[in-house]
């Protein structure tokens, strides 16, 4: 398997289906799910940031 090039921060779901497996991935790697887009990518907070 090939090494990831990016880090997980934090992930929105919309809808979650009985036999879905990202749920069950977040909460194995540690990853916070958040109950909106806004919330993901500020996770949690009132502000963005983007590195590159």
């Amino acid at each position: 398997m090939l090494e990831p090039q990016v880090d997980l921060a934090s992930i929105y779901l919309d809808q979650i289906h009985e036999e879905d497996v990202c749920a069950p991935f977040a909460r194995e790697h540690g990853i916070p799910i958040y109950p909106s887009i806004i919330k993901a990518l500020t996770l949690g907070g009132g502000r963005a940031v983007l590195l590159n």
